[in-house]
Parts: structure tokens; C-alpha cells; sequence
């Protein structure tokens, strides 16, 4: 029950990270300050803060997963559970898709994450999946092209 609250929360993050990519890099209207997203259940609330503009949300694990260089950000979340977050973060470049794996490739393998083998994506879309203690943390990485702006999405779980 908990993980199937966790997919739906994680999806609704998703989901809202995947809208502000597609509004063409504009704020949504409003102070563009977090939005609390929270989810009752028979356990305790669950709360998640969800950013869409230019910056990260607070507790963005952004030493482990930062933003490429040159890059924007379109909109982060962070989801705090237990020992574990759930996060994502959205964001364009002009980079290649090439330089935006090569990016996260080196950081996330110095970082003791690996490769996983067998991800498939969607035609279109450039990506890759890595896992690191076990595959206890997982990211997962897609980049599409738009024009002459890339848009990357990486998201997942990683320890706290």
C-alpha cells in the first residue's frame, strides 16, 4: 500500500515537472515559490515540495545530482520518505543529448552509481537508467530533442 501511495505521488511529481517543460521554459502563474503536495492515507501524511522555475527545491540532493553546466532548470521536486528521497528535476540545454548523458554518466558512476542494463525508452527519447546500493537507488535519465534545445528529465530514488 505505502509503495503503491509512493508511485502515485512520484507520478503526480512527474507529472507537474513534465507540464512546466512544456509550457516553453514560462513560470506558471503565481509567486513561483514550492508547492506542497501532500497525500493522507491510514499512515502519516507524506509531504513533497515541488519548485517549477529556475531554481531547486530546498533538500535537492544537488551535490549528487547536479544541474549540467549551461543548463536550465524548469522545475525540481524533492519527496522525503523515510530513509529515502524521491526526486526529480527537469530542465533545457543547448547542449547535445551526447554531453547531457556524458554529464551525468560521469557524475553519477563517481559517485557509485552503475549503469543498468535494459532500459528501454520510447522512440525519440535518449536516455539511461543507473542504480547504486543493490538498486536501492535508482535514477532514471531521458533527454529529447526540441529545436535547438534539449530537454532532460532525471528522477528516482536515492538514500537521504
Amino acid at each position: 500500500m505505502n509503495q503503491d501511495r509512493g508511485i502515485l505521488v512520484m507520478a503526480a511529481v512527474l507529472l507537474a515537472a513534465s507540464l512546466a517543460a512544456c509550457g516553453g521554459g514560462s513560470a506558471p502563474p503565481g509567486d513561483g515559490g514550492p508547492v506542497s503536495i501532500s497525500t493522507a492515507s491510514a499512515s502519516p501524511t507524506t509531504s513533497a515540495q515541488v519548485r517549477v522555475d529556475a531554481t531547486l527545491v530546498a533538500g535537492f540532493p544537488a551535490d549528487l545530482v547536479p544541474v549540467p553546466p549551461g543548463a536550465s532548470v524548469t522545475s525540481s521536486a524533492v519527496e522525503p520518505t523515510g530513509d529515502v528521497r524521491r526526486i526529480s528535476l527537469t530542465g533545457t540545454s543547448t547542449a547535445s543529448a551526447k554531453k547531457i548523458l556524458a554529464f551525468y554518466h560521469g557524475t553519477l558512476t563517481k559517485a557509485g552509481f552503475t549503469v543498468a542494463r535494459g532500459s528501454v525508452l520510447p522512440s525519440g527519447v535518449t536516455g539511461t537508467a543507473f542504480s547504486r546500493h543493490g538498486d536501492q537507488e535508482l535514477l532514471l535519465l531521458a533527454v529529447t530533442d526540441t529545436g535547438g534545445r534539449r530537454s532532460f528529465s532525471i528522477g528516482g530514488t536515492v538514500r537521504a
